[in-house]
């Protein structure tokens, strides 16, 4: 399937700057067709997919690794560790600083 390419596409390419263009010509959709396509087939469309799953591979790393959340924030393309940090907040509940406090639950999908 199509969309399945193009987000393969994505996932090998989350720390990259994507457009939708880019993505829409790995599944050989015009940007218009693929960006309706991907909504109605994901729930959610290309810009939020993309955001979601930078965050929850930011994380992922948190948790993991001892990552600095500015190092975090550049490497997911965001303007600033503040942009982050309000995007990592909406996304989970919480701050990024608290994923490494043993008394915060992490996201059940890392």
């Amino acid at each position: 399937m199509k969309i399945l390419k193009a987000i393969d596409f994505i996932e090998a390419r989350l720390t990259a700057e994507l457009t939708l263009a880019q993505i829409a010509r790995t599944a050989g959709y015009s940007s218009y067709h693929f960006s309706r396509m991907f909504r109605a087939l994901m729930g959610e469309t290309v810009t939020c997919y993309i955001r979601r799953r930078r965050l929850t591979e930011a994380a992922r790393r948190l948790i993991h690794r001892d990552d600095r959340l500015i190092d975090l924030a550049v490497t997911y393309g965001f303007e600033s560790q503040a942009a982050f940090s309000r995007a990592f907040k909406r996304q989970f509940g919480y701050a990024p600083g608290a994923v490494r406090r043993p008394c915060v639950r992490a996201p059940a999908a890392l």
